[in-house]
């Protein structure tokens, strides 16, 4: 007998999230908890908002990374949103800016 697995259908479109707090060691097991209920809705796409966010350590991008490879596999994407330069700066040097979908601020577009 054969069987073939048909991959879950998206159960919600869009979930957009606002992060209000530094994405650190000390967040990131809160943030994982929220994510992993985020997750389980099967999102078509994941906005995260991060304007309010000031600093990101290693734990934090170690963290957004596995949340983009858990919707890449459910053929579902993860977008960060207004992050700062220095956050950019810092997904860039950890080579995260390569695989992370990063939309450009409102202010970007109208330089």
């Amino acid at each position: 007998m054969e069987t073939t697995t048909r991959p879950a259908t998206c159960t919600v479109p869009l979930v957009q999230v606002s992060v209000t707090e530094d994405v650190d060691q000390t967040a990131v097991p809160r943030l994982t908890k929220a994510f992993r209920d985020i997750l389980a809705l099967r999102p078509q796409h994941v906005v995260v908002d991060l304007a309010a966010c000031q600093a990101l350590d290693a734990a934090g991008i170690d963290l957004l990374l596995d949340v983009h490879r858990t919707l890449w596999r459910q053929n579902a994407r993860l977008t960060l949103r207004s992050t700062s330069p220095r956050l950019r700066r810092l997904l860039t040097i950890a080579r995260a800016a390569q695989v992370l979908d990063i939309s450009p601020d409102e202010d970007d577009r109208t330089r």
